[in-house]
């Protein structure tokens, strides 16, 4: 059996052009140490706004451009803290209060004619991390403790963090209150941006087992940040209909940092958070009617055509790996029928897929799409949080739709399977 490839389309590039600016000695002291433009607004200019971090100028810099902007921007963020502005020009302004400090600078003592007042929206979406958001990532309380504990304790000492708490918190708002989606969904977006600023900056800096901690947090969270969205059309996590797509770009990220330092972000791992004795391994058969019986007939199947064809050998251990994810995942509290799944076994199939299979699955290979369909089975098991919901019915449709018809009796099992268990409990 031969699979066919379609060499997906790519987009082209756009050249950029450089723009020039008017030469000014008026900026902020934060501007001038960057070397960038500053757009000298008054007391907080665009850039320390977006970064926020505290914005200082010269006693004796004119104020000529701050006034003028201050006189042309009605509403602003400086005098209406209920109000949430946001630009999405190519120098993204976020409404970001300075209610968090950040490690790139140590500002000075206020003054209480300089204090600003914050932004109220945020602190909302702050308070409602920590009261209802953090508690959804996990049905476990053994777990919740990274979330409600750990993430805010770094978003206090990096801003980017900060930013992508509120982000993911806002996403989840928007979920709550429909009326106020649009404000949630915007607010997410503008702080996605300007986080990943801040990112890049913690990146090129020295390393340092805080920094990177919170540089993996950060990543992750953004991960979090692009699942929370919904399916987005020609985007089905690890291949798109053109170019890359965008949530295996956010994975592979996570990814690197964790491989570069393993030995530093052994703390925040959450494969220990189980509590061991009180727990139990649940076999896939008892979880999921039918398992051993199919997944041993695609097995099978592979290792014939392998026989047959080499290029077929580059399934042979995404499979073996799913084997391992399956046998992993499920498990329940002694003395209890109810049979929960491991979220982070789930994940880690995603984690340890290969390059080779990475592009057949891109290519559409037939093969690849449908051991994706399998793995579908065991995502479906976490379709009770809110952030995963409507993903798997969104790829298994793709599958079907791009499966030729000698395939699609592979896919019975999957399409029997691929949904919400009725067992487990709701979250989020």
């Amino acid at each position: 059996m031969i699979e066919t490839t379609h060499d997906p389309p790519h987009d082209k590039n756009h050249g950029l052009s450089r723009r020039t600016h008017r030469k000014s000695r008026a900026g902020c002291i934060e501007c001038k140490r960057r070397r960038i433009k500053c757009d000298e607004v008054k007391p907080s200019c665009g850039n320390c706004v977006r970064r926020t971090v505290t914005c200082r100028f010269r006693s004796n810099a004119p104020a000529t451009r701050s006034e003028d902007a201050s006189a042309a921007t009605t509403p602003s963020q400086h005098t209406d803290p209920t109000i949430v502005q946001l630009s999405f020009d190519s120098t993204i302004s976020t409404p970001t209060a300075h209610l968090i400090p950040s490690t790139a600078s140590t500002p000075p003592i206020p003054s209480a004619a300089g204090v600003e007042i914050p932004n109220l929206f945020h602190l909302e979406l702050w308070h409602h991390w920590l009261t209802t958001a953090c508690l959804t990532f996990s049905d476990d309380d053994n777990r919740v403790g990274m979330w409600r504990e750990t993430v805010p304790q770094l978003a206090v000492r990096h801003s980017y963090v900060a930013q992508l708490l509120l982000a993911l918190s806002a996403l989840h708002l928007a979920r709550l209150q429909t009326v106020r989606r649009a404000l949630c969904m915007a607010t997410s977006t503008a702080l996605q941006s300007s986080a990943i600023d801040g990112m890049i900056d913690g990146l090129a800096a020295s390393p340092d087992s805080d920094r990177t901690s919170s540089l993996f947090i950060a990543a992750t969270l953004l991960c979090f940040c692009n699942l929370a969205k919904g399916p987005q059309d020609g985007q089905y996590l690890l291949y798109a209909d053109t170019a890359e797509p965008e949530w295996l770009g956010l994975l592979q990220g996570v990814k690197s940092i964790l491989a570069e330092h393993r030995h530093v972000l052994a703390d925040l791992s959450d494969e220990d958070g189980r509590a061991g004795d009180v727990e139990e391994s649940v076999g896939p058969d008892l979880a999921l009617s039918g398992f051993s019986a199919s997944f041993d007939k695609l097995k099978t199947s592979i290792e014939s055509l392998r026989a047959e064809d080499e290029s077929f050998a580059k399934y042979s251990r995404p499979v073996d790996d799913l084997q391992k994810c399956f046998d992993s995942a499920f498990w329940r509290q002694q003395g209890s029928d109810v049979i929960r799944v491991h979220s982070p076994a789930v994940f880690g199939w995603l984690y340890r897929l290969n390059a080779e299979y990475l592009k057949a699955l891109q290519d559409g290979k037939p093969m690849a799409l449908v051991i994706y369909a399998y793995y579908m089975v065991l995502f479906a098991r976490l379709d009770r949080f809110w952030f995963v919901e409507g993903w798997v019915d969104h790829i298994m449709v793709d599958i079907q739709r791009r499966l030729h018809h000698t395939y699609k009796h592979w896919m019975e099992w999957p399409c029997l399977l691929a949904q919400p268990a009725e067992s487990q409990s709701a979250g989020g």
